[in-house]
Parts: C-alpha cells; sequence; structure tokens
C-alpha cells in the first residue's frame, strides 16, 4: 500500500463528523436527558436547535426530520449533536487532525454505551468535507466525459457511490460552492466523501476498530483522487 501523509497544509478539512444513528427502547424524550448527565462534565455548552421548534407530531411522522439532531454540546475541541436517534461529533473548522479526533470519539464512544441507551446501532457515518478555492476536478484523477471529450464546466456536480469489504464510500465533488456565509463566503469547490457501514455487528465491542477502518478508507480514498502534482503544491507531511 502507498504510504499516504498524515497532514498536508494548508488544510483543506472544513468538516469532520463521526454520526452513529441508532434505534432505542426508551422513551425519545428520555435520551438526551441521560446523554446530558453523561457529558455534562466535559460539555458545559448547550443549545437547543432549530427543528426543536416543529412541533414534535410532525416530526415523528415526517421522513425528513428522521435522525435530525435536537440538540448541541460543545466544548473547547468538539461538538455533540444529539437527537432521539443520532450521537454526532463534529471537529471544528480548524481540524485537530485524526490522532486527537480519534481519541476523543472512541472515549465518547466508551461513555454513550454506558448509558444503555442503545437497542441496536443504525449506522455509522464519517464524514469529511473539504474546501479548495479553484476548479477541483482541474486537479484530481477524475474525468467526466461527453462522447470523446472531458467535459467541462464551471458548475458540475458528481456523486458516486463505492462499495468495499462491507463499507460504502459516497464521493461528491463540485466545482460551484461556497463556503461561510454571506459576509465572509468563499466561492470554490469541495470533495465531499462519506464512509458508512450498515447494522455494524457488536459494534461497541468492535467501534475502534470499525471507525478506524472508515476513516482509513476515506483517507485513501481522499489521496488517491489528487494528481501528484497537486499534491505536491500541499505540502504533504509523512510520519516515520
Amino acid at each position: 500500500m502507498t504510504k499516504l501523509p498524515t497532514r498536508i497544509s494548508p488544510c483543506p478539512i472544513v468538516e469532520a463528523t463521526v454520526e452513529l444513528k441508532f434505534s432505542t427502547d426508551l422513551p425519545k424524550e428520555a435520551v438526551f436527558g441521560i446523554f446530558y448527565n453523561t457529558l455534562k462534565d466535559k460539555f458545559p455548552e448547550v443549545t437547543k436547535l432549530p427543528v426543536l421548534q416543529i412541533p414534535d407530531e410532525i416530526r415523528e411522522h415526517d421522513p425528513n426530520f428522521k435522525f435530525k439532531p435536537l440538540y448541541k454540546m460543545v466544548n473547547e475541541e468538539v461538538t455533540l449533536q444529539i437527537g432521539h436517534d443520532v450521537f454526532a461529533i463534529h471537529s471544528p473548522p480548524d481540524y485537530i487532525g485524526w490522532k486527537r479526533f480519534s481519541e476523543i470519539v472512541f472515549n465518547l464512544f466508551e461513555k454513550i454505551e454506558q448509558t444503555r441507551v442503545f437497542d441496536a446501532p443504525i449506522s455509522l457515518v464519517i464524514r469529511y468535507l473539504n474546501f479548495f478555492e479553484i476548479d477541483i476536478f482541474e486537479h484530481i484523477n477524475l474525468e467526466i466525459r461527453l462522447k470523446d471529450s472531458v467535459f467541462n464546466s464551471s458548475n458540475t456536480i458528481f456523486r458516486t457511490e463505492i462499495q468495499e469489504n462491507g463499507f460504502l464510500k459516497v464521493l461528491q465533488v463540485a466545482n460551484n460552492a461556497t463556503l461561510g456565509t454571506s459576509d465572509t463566503s468563499r466561492k470554490g469547490s469541495v470533495l465531499d466523501i462519506s464512509t458508512v457501514v450498515i447494522n455494524p455487528t457488536d459494534f461497541f465491542k468492535n467501534a475502534n476498530t470499525i471507525t478506524t477502518t472508515a476513516h482509513e478508507l476515506e483517507k485513501e480514498l481522499f489521496f488517491s483522487l489528487l494528481k501528484p502534482d497537486f499534491l505536491t503544491t500541499l505540502n504533504p507531511e509523512y510520519d516515520n
């Protein structure tokens, strides 16, 4: 296997998320309280998310609101988003690196397993959103062809799904993306990669291995996309 960089600079990662969807036998209104009591010492800041303003009966019957987080808990390193059936861990835009991020994720998995909220995990998703202030299609090993010619457009969106060893990798590439609010927005491209495992068996017994494998698959796909000359401009660093 080709050795992959451990870091690049400038780092294009603007969002990194580990999300666990689950079923539970507990009353839905009890789930957040249990998580809160377990995590409040490390995550003192709590915010209700806007979806809570939607009446319960609508949220319960509209599939668009299934697995939507309802609360946010924050500390100086990561943000948690928690719903009746979802627990997501977000790294800040200034990515803290997989070594530290994974340590936090594994510790949180251990803590939330002890709450016994979970009947069964439904899926694990690792998602990395990368932003570049260029047309990324010019710098990656991916071509969209129309008849015999490469298709070039300043507004292109590409999406595909790749099955590998029980994982589903979802790749989305777009070259007309906007990052940030209207006052501070930037135009450019996104490389959006999610790695998904459905119904992971004995998840909490194997959480670290499953999560690490999902991250490695995401990372391999990301670097396989970058052309060598473009990767060089990102100042790759390798661990010994």
